[in-house]
């Protein structure tokens, strides 16, 4: 585990990131380039990962995790919102896109080492509906999960709103030493 108290009462990833090999490849494409064929090949892994769809099907909401909104302004997009937003569909539940908000700008997670990383997103989320998410289970969505500080500050705001279970959905899981 990397973490030793969590916030998220379930973590699932499709697959492990490694760089270089095709999946990686493809999330950093998607996360860089918004590339609509990349969004189509996840939605067809995500179709044919039944049994992990299974493990999810508890929730009552999907919620993306949010970027700063100079961040979204600067990308054009958040892949995390594309991804809630396939998942949401297939599962057949409701994506929730505006109950939890970043608050503070951050720097990007990649470069940064795992103390860093848990500092830089320490009080980055904050929950703007907590009507919408009290005595919900949550489905949080990212791209990819790490040392998991960021799904974990995202998560504990939605705890501290009332929100009975977060669970998180990532496409690929990383090396918790990174």
């Amino acid at each position: 585990e990397c973490e030793t108290k969590s916030s998220i009462d379930q973590i699932i990833a499709l697959v492990q990131y490694q760089p270089g090999v095709l999946p990686a490849e493809l999330i950093e494409y998607l996360k860089y380039h918004y590339a609509k064929d990349a969004f189509l090949e996840i939605k067809e892994w995500l179709k044919s990962n039944q049994e992990i769809l299974g493990l999810l099907s508890e929730v009552d909401m999907v919620i993306p995790l949010p970027l700063h909104p100079r961040r979204l302004a600067e990308r054009g997009f958040n892949q995390a919102e594309s991804i809630a937003r396939i998942v949401a569909q297939i599962m057949t539940k409701p994506t929730n896109t505006t109950s939890l908000k970043r608050v503070r700008v951050t720097k990007q997670q990649a470069t940064l080492s795992r103390v860093e990383r848990i500092t830089n997103v320490a009080n980055a989320f904050v929950c703007l509906q907590p009507a919408h998410v009290k005595d919900k289970t949550i489905l949080l969505i990212d791209d990819v999960y790490t040392t998991g500080s960021t799904m974990q500050a995202a998560a504990m705001a939605l705890k501290k709103a009332g929100a009975k279970k977060v669970r998180g959905f990532t496409l690929a899981r990383g090396l918790c030493s990174v």
